[in-house]
Order: structure tokens, then C-alpha cells, then sequence
């Protein structure tokens, strides 16, 4: 254990001893106990998961600490931007309120609490006006950093482009911390809403280089696959390619499956197939990743040529290696796979039905298919038909097949 590490177990251990026995022991202010705090969380995004429990321990008794100060504590400007820092830091929500409300003669700015109060509360989307007019009079102090991080997401909230300028600002004040892992994150968010690809995929690559060890990092893949699925003309697999190199080939592997699986949910057949190739080339072979692999490009290119062939691979696959979601999925493509290869029953026909295909400039597809159904592939309008007779059997057995494909649909877009 480093020295630095002792340092923050021996504060943390002295901020445990009972308020009563602190009161005749000065022991660590609540000041230098942020600090710790913030080492600690810092520690903890850049990989560190070990000092989850510290954080942990840190924020309780932080919050003990600042409940049993004094007045005097918060006359100083330090007692003040610790009970503000430890707010913004993930502490207690109701701490920093009840200290201004109960020390109305210290010094906490009577404009910034009602704002901060509205933030911890969860309410912050108002706040984004008021508190970027007061963030002038808060530059180059300890807590401008925390500030511009709440207005940036109190910005994302009501003005969404506002809000970028004020995430790099805030990662730029406090570089390799939790402020900045947040703000990139955050930000990646924001240009994915949107659509802002090109800015998306920088920040992106950003984040990748610095903060894959985060114990936030899944939610940055979820971010980074959305971006990916929403603009998949424009995200070139090179560029995929170029933001996941800084990963080791597990996480790779696991986006370029995440990638694959939406994509054969949409419907996306080249991007699902580009993605599962990727993950089948990537190191050693996993065989669980090699089922899904097989999975996710078979169920896209459900229906297409050959469509018997790649049904029978799919249901080939082990049971074993699929999660619920993923057997669900595989029985939505052997369904679907199942509906397109039944030829129709049309006993009732006797005599031949004149058929009418219009040109592609009178034909619109039908849009009650299923998202997996390529475009233009809906039934053809039947028109002429000599008896009523075969107009129903015709209208039941497209009926019949349309409730199984809607069916497999809905199952679909509730695996979403």
C-alpha cells in the first residue's frame, strides 16, 4: 500500500472516532476529508474498484461530521466549499440544505443554495439560466468545477447544444478526475441526442483512451452502440474499429456483440454481420461468443436467400451458450424464418386469380411489417379476384401470416 493510500485509511479511520471524543480532539477538518473523498473517487474511475467501499465510508461519515459542525466551521470558506463539494460528490442530498437553512449567518451564497437544492433534488432542469450568470463570481475557486458540471447537466436537460461547451469546460478544470470521467460521459450523451455524430465519436475516443477502467464504462458502451445504431451510414466500421482499439479484446468483443444484436434486431443485416465477423476475429476464440456471433448475423439475414439453410444454423446452436433474451430472440427468427418458407393454402380457389404487381411508383409497402422485414417486400395487392370466396381465404391467409410476424414483432420490441 502506497504512502498516499495510508494517508487517506488514517484519515478516514480518525473521521470514525465518536463526535463527543471529536469535540476534545481536533481531528482532520472537513475540508481536508473531501479531499480524501476526492482521491478516492478519482482512484475509483481510473480502475481502482477496491476503494468502492472507501468512497463508501468516506461519504457517510463526511456527512456525520458536517451535521455535528458548528457555525464557525462555516464562517470559513473552506467549511463552506467542503459541505458543498461533498454535496456534488454524491453525499447525502438533504445535508447541504439543512446547513444553510440551520447557519443562516454563514456565509453560503443565498442565490447558489435555492439552485444547488433544485439539483440534488432532482429537479435541475430549470436551474441551467440562473446558475451560468452566477458561475462568473465562482472562477478559479474549488468548487467551479463541480458548479459548471451542474449547469452543463442542467443544460443537457433544456438546452442541449448549450450544454457541450460547458462539459469540456468542466473537464478542463479538473483533468483525470471524476468531474472529467462524468463530463465526457455525459457529453457523449448529448451528441448522440443530438445527432452529432462526428462529435459523438470524438468525445467517444476520448473516453475510450481515458476512462475504460470506469466502473461507469458500461454505460459509455450502451452510449457508444446507440450512436452507432442510430447513424449506421455514417459510422464507418473503420471508425468503429479506430474508437474500440484502445480496449483489450474482451471489451471489444463484447461491444462488437452488442453492436451485432441490435443490429439483427433492426433489421440492419450488413452492420450485424460486419459487427459479428469482428468479434469472431478478435484473439482466442470464446465459444459462447462464437454462438452469439452466429446468432446475431444468421438473425439478420432472416429473410433472404437461403433462408432454410440459416434457419437450420441457428437452431443449431447450443441452448448452453444463450441467455433468455438470446433463446428469445433465436425462436422470434426461426418463427419469422418458419412464416416466410410456408407456401400458402388456397383450397378454395377454382379458378385462377388474375394477380396485378404494380410498378414500384404505385406499390407502397405495407408498414404494418415487422422492422426485420427488408423494405418493399410486403405482400403484393391482389386485385380481380372472380369470387368472394377466394377474396377471404386470400385475405385469411395474409391476415394469418401478418398476426404471426407482428407477433414476433412485438416480442422483439420488447427485447429492446
Amino acid at each position: 500500500m502506497t504512502r498516499r493510500w495510508l494517508a487517506i485509511v488514517a484519515v478516514a479511520a480518525s473521521a470514525f472516532v465518536p463526535v463527543k471524543a471529536q469535540a476534545m480532539e481536533a481531528g482532520p477538518t472537513p475540508l481536508s476529508m473531501v479531499r480524501s473523498l476526492q482521491f478516492v473517487q478519482d482512484a475509483v474511475i481510473k480502475g481502482d474498484h477496491s476503494a468502492i467501499e472507501m468512497q463508501r465510508h468516506l461519504l457517510t461519515v463526511i456527512d456525520e461530521r458536517l451535521r455535528a459542525a458548528s457555525a464557525e466551521t462555516f464562517y470559513d470558506q473552506h467549511g463552506m466549499d467542503a459541505a458543498i463539494i461533498y454535496a456534488l460528490s454524491g453525499g447525502n442530498p438533504a445535508t447541504l440544505p439543512m446547513l444553510a437553512r440551520r447557519f443562516p449567518e454563514a456565509g453560503f451564497d443565498p442565490r447558489l443554495m435555492p439552485l444547488l437544492e433544485e439539483h440534488l433534488r432532482g429537479r435541475g432542469r430549470g436551474v441551467f439560466e440562473p446558475l451560468r450568470d452566477i458561475l462568473v463570481h465562482y472562477q478559479g475557486t474549488r468548487i467551479e468545477p463541480y458548479l459548471t458540471l451542474v449547469a452543463a447537466n442542467a443544460a443537457a436537460l433544456s438546452s442541449p447544444a448549450d450544454s457541450l461547451p460547458l462539459f469540456d469546460w468542466a473537464r478542463l478544470l479538473a483533468p483525470g478526475s471524476i468531474i472529467e470521467e462524468a463530463a465526457l460521459r455525459r457529453s457523449v450523451e448529448v451528441s448522440v441526442r443530438l445527432g452529432m455524430v462526428d462529435e459523438g465519436l470524438k468525445r467517444a475516443e476520448r473516453y475510450a483512451r481515458r476512462f475504460l477502467h470506469s466502473p461507469y464504462a458500461g454505460q459509455f458502451a450502451d452510449l457508444f452502440v446507440e450512436l452507432v445504431l442510430s447513424h449506421p451510414d455514417d459510422v464507418k466500421s473503420e471508425r468503429i474499429a479506430e474508437t474500440l482499439a484502445f480496449m483489450d479484446e474482451a471489451r471489444q468483443r463484447s461491444i462488437y456483440l452488442r453492436i451485432a444484436r441490435r443490429a439483427a434486431i433492426n433489421g440492419n443485416r450488413t452492420l450485424a454481420q460486419e459487427a459479428a465477423a469482428a468479434a469472431e476475429g478478435l484473439g482466442v476464440q470464446d465459444e459462447k461468443a462464437q454462438a452469439l456471433a452466429n446468432l446475431y448475423s444468421g438473425a439478420a439475414a432472416i429473410p433472404g436467400e437461403d433462408v432454410s439453410g440459416v434457419a437450420a444454423a441457428v437452431s443449431s446452436i447450443d441452448d448452453a451458450a444463450l441467455s433468455p433474451r438470446d433463446r428469445a430472440l433465436r425462436s422470434a427468427a426461426e418463427s419469422i424464418a418458419a412464416a416466410v418458407t410456408r407456401p400458402p393454402i388456397l383450397e378454395a380457389i377454382a379458378e385462377p386469380v388474375a394477380v396485378s404487381v404494380e410498378p414500384d411508383a404505385s406499390f407502397a409497402p405495407d408498414t404494418t411489417q415487422p422492422a426485420m422485414m427488408p423494405q418493399g417486400e410486403g405482400a403484393p395487392e391482389i386485385t380481380d379476384a372472380p369470387a368472394d370466396a377466394v377474396k377471404d381465404e386470400v385475405d385469411g391467409f395474409v391476415d394469418d401470416r401478418r398476426a404471426v410476424l407482428e407477433s414476433i414483432d412485438a416480442l422483439l420490441e420488447e427485447d429492446r
